[in-house]
């Protein structure tokens, strides 16, 4: 098997191969690589340095040493000695013997071409290379550092306090560093001077430890404030929810008493226990306003006291018109006889209301003190209120209630109705 012909190239011809030449690391676009007169070939061929102006060092270039391979003395050849062959004369060299300086323009000791600074001769390195002297930097590895004005370790740049040692960092913003700060993270707040774990800006007992809260501003904290949302009231010793100081809101009558706390009459008798709260006279069971000792009785049942109401048995007819104000099944007593008209069968008749009763003379009706007897049953006292036509019921006992044969009675009741209109009608005419 035949294999293909490899041609050989020397693209700058210079007498060596382009592949020779990336061997010898010289330039295969230039026949005289190192510049110094001599084709690269012929240097290869000639034992010279292609790479290398000056082959033996002595300060003539190859192509104008008469012998580039043995350095020339004295004057031979016009050549001068340069013992590391870096193409400068050691009289010229302040590195004789290094061929990678010679030349040091600060004067620290440290070649131009090694020195980072080669004007300053108190640097020479910038390990980190931020343009600041490994000397001088404080921070030789770190590029984004090169000061610590306080000394705390951490960089200018990256302390948020660079004058102060104790500080280093402000996470919250607030201008005090965390250190410092109480409340690292929050910048609203930086002290806590009773350690309670509020912040003095919000607490509004700074240096109480055991408050924090004052709900109603009355200047007592929510812990030991009884009434935290109220602000006349601080203490309530007896524990029964209303506050001690009696001129404040839900003020406790009763102090030091839990079971009571209020007395609506003032009698002493706190209102849970007191059997008339109101005072008025009418016990709490049987007064329809227990509270109000204006209003006792609601006849009929409407919410508005009699004393109060105009229409006391709601019969639809005004107290004032009514002949009969506490009886809804009545109004009107024509021939006033005491009966109401809807009872009475004779309504035109005062001397008879029935055609059982007879009639009646009026001369054995009782004076309604309350002392009548009745041929059965029993006498209950009950409550008539009479409209004095002054705008308030006036509550007059009638005395025990007439018997079953009431017509006996009628004549007194007749009596009493036309006295008490007679005492009306004078009032008015005054």
């Amino acid at each position: 098997m035949l294999l293909p012909t490899v041609l050989a190239v020397d693209t700058d011809g210079d007498g060596l191969e382009d592949e020779d030449e990336a061997n010898n690391g010289t330039d295969p676009n230039n026949p005289d690589s190192d510049g110094d007169g001599i084709d690269d070939g012929a240097e290869m061929a000639g034992g010279t340095d292609p790479n290398n102006p000056d082959t033996d060092g002595d300060g003539i270039p190859d192509g104008e040493d008469e012998d580039p391979l043995v350095p020339e003395g004295g004057g031979g050849g016009g050549g001068e000695p340069d013992s590391d062959g870096d193409g400068v004369p050691d009289k010229d060299d302040q590195f004789p013997d290094d061929p990678s300086e010679n030349q040091d323009t600060d004067g620290d000791g440290v070649g131009d071409n090694a020195d980072n600074f080669p004007n300053d001769a108190s640097e020479t390195v910038d390990t980190d290379g931020d343009g600041v002297g490994d000397n001088a930097d404080v921070f030789p590895n770190d590029a984004s550092e090169t000061v610590d004005t306080d000394g705390d370790g951490v960089g200018d740049n990256a302390d948020v306090f660079p004058n102060d040692p104790s500080e280093t960092v402000d996470t919250d913003g607030d201008g005090v560093g965390d250190n410092a700060d109480a409340f690292p993270n929050d910048a609203s707040e930086t002290v806590d001077t009773d350690g309670d774990g509020v912040g003095d800006n919000s607490d509004a007992f700074p240096n109480d430890a055991s408050e924090t809260v004052d709900s109603d501003g009355d200047g007592t904290g929510d812990n030991s404030d009884i009434l935290p949302n109220d602000t006349s009231q601080q203490t309530d010793s007896d524990g029964d929810g209303y506050g001690d100081n009696p001129n404040g809101s839900q003020a406790d009558v009763f102090p030091n008493d839990p079971s009571e706390w209020y007395d609506s009459d003032g009698d002493g008798v706190g209102d849970n226990t007191d059997p008339d709260i109101d005072g008025d006279g009418v016990g709490n069971s049987e007064d329809a306003f227990p509270n109000e000792p204006s209003a006792k009785y609601d006849t009929d049942g409407d919410g508005i006291a009699n004393a109060y109401d105009p229409d006391d048995d709601g019969d639809g007819t005004n107290d004032t018109e009514d002949a009969f104000p506490l009886d809804a099944t009545e109004n009107k007593d024509s021939d006033g006889d005491g009966v109401g008209d809807n009872a009475d069968e004779y309504p035109l008749d005062a001397s008879r209301s029935s055609s059982q009763s007879g009639s009646s003379s009026g001369t054995g009706a009782t004076s309604g003190t309350g002392s009548g007897t009745s041929s059965g049953g029993s006498n209950i006292d009950t409550p008539t209120v009479i409209n004095t036509g002054g705008g308030s019921d006036l509550d007059i006992d009638t005395g025990p209630e007439p018997p079953e044969d009431w017509y006996v009675y009628a004549w007194a009741f007749v009596a009493i109705f036309v006295l008490l209109a007679a005492m009306m009608y004078a009032g008015r005419g005054e």
